[in-house]
């Protein structure tokens, strides 16, 4: 863990020195009072998030502020880095020292603040189109028809979701919005597939996160499994607070619906990290389930060893983690890590779904990706 840390930060500070340099080289042209202003500002915002996550312990409206800019500073960052990179690739391509057009410094200059100009607009644009984007929730829909054991037909609306990182970056209008969504499509069950919270359960008592447990009340309960952010936060403080919710965790078990099906979750794999302790194996969770000779929908947040699932009989797996890189083109390498990165697969008789979530990591905004609910409607006979 250490290590991770250390790497992330040696990398996220010569990434932006790399930008900054940049920056400072393509605002020449300016009043070098502004410059320094410029950089003051890039700094403290780039400082911002490692601050509020790890440093200040208050809670109030200057921490969401403090948090906030250091989140956004992260997209700022990526688009910014992906920009000038560019334009030194392009620089570099038209061996751009000897290029005549340097000989006049006054042009020259002004070409470097227009393309620092630009850059700035493509920025902001894609962060407010994030945001807004980030927000318009998309709904997609399943069905499965499968052999009751009732003697009668039943059906059930399920709802799944994952990646919510409740916080004080994912509250207000987007809890709005995820609450109205879930009461319109009006689910039988709710299903969770981990990092519901992402934030000290102070913060999210403040910022009323609390409330969709009393504006949503699907009857068949409600169920999440663990994911990596619930033992970022602190494994026990996070149970604490997602008790108080009401939302029933799955923690390497399961729970049987109607003597119709099976929902299992597992623990994260984060816990041998964090704790020390090994989650159990797939196959020792299930067992005694499988017995029953029910269909197991499963709940494992980070979607790893697909196959595993597949060869013990699972019959929906639903997985998050990825967000589908959530910024374009992190995708790409998402797609590189993981067997499925979003979207649907079947492996023998196993559907797998991989969503890329509802909610954000970090700031409140997704380029290339979409904030997603999944409907699955299941039909037994």
């Amino acid at each position: 863990m250490l290590l991770f840390f250390i790497s992330f930060f040696v990398v996220f500070g010569l990434a932006n020195f790399y930008v900054a340099r940049r920056v400072w080289q393509g605002t020449e042209i300016l009043p070098r009072s502004f410059r320094i202003s410029l950089t003051v500002l890039f700094i403290v915002s780039a400082a911002s998030y490692p601050a509020a996550r790890g440093l200040l312990s208050f809670n109030n409206f200057i921490y969401d502020l403090i948090l906030g800019i250091g989140a956004v500073h992260f997209v700022n960052l990526l688009y910014a880095f992906l920009y000038v990179g560019l334009l030194d690739l392009i620089r570099f391509a038209l061996r751009w020292k000897s290029h005549p057009f340097r000989s006049n410094r006054t042009s020259y200059l002004k070409l470097k603040g227009y393309l620092s100009l630009a850059g700035a607009v493509m920025i902001i644009s894609l962060v407010v189109f994030g945001h807004f984007n980030t927000l318009n929730i998309k709904v997609k829909y399943a069905d499965f028809e499968l052999p009751g054991r009732t003697g009668g037909s039943q059906s059930y609306k399920i709802l799944l979701f994952s990646d919510s990182h409740f916080s004080s970056l994912n509250s207000g209008k987007f809890l709005e919005n995820l609450i109205q969504k879930i009461n319109e499509i009006n689910p039988d069950i709710i299903l969770m597939g981990g990092d519901v919270i992402d934030d000290k359960p102070s913060v999210l008592f403040r910022t009323n996160v609390t409330r969709i447990s009393s504006e949503i009340h699907p009857p068949k309960g409600i169920y999440m499994c663990h994911g990596n952010h619930e033992y970022i936060v602190g494994i026990s403080e996070a149970e604490k607070f997602l008790d108080t919710v009401n939302f029933n965790i799955l923690k390497d078990d399961y729970v049987i619906i109607d003597s119709t099906f099976i929902i299992a979750g597992r623990d994260d794999s984060a816990k041998s990290r964090f704790t020390g302790l090994h989650r159990n194996s797939l196959k020792d969770v299930i067992a005694p389930a499988k017995d029953l000779k029910l269909p197991i929908i499963l709940l494992d947040h980070q979607p790893f060893n697909l196959s595993e699932a597949a060869a013990e009989g699972v019959f929906f797996q639903f997985s998050g983690h990825t967000h589908n890189g959530q910024f374009f083109p992190i995708n790409l390498i998402t797609n590189l890590i993981y067997e499925l990165s979003w979207g649907y697969k079947k492996i023998h008789n196993t559907h797998f779904y991989v969503t890329s979530g509802v909610g954000t990591w970090g700031p409140p905004i997704r380029i290339g990706s979409d904030s997603e609910l999944i409907v699955l409607n299941l039909r037994f006979r």
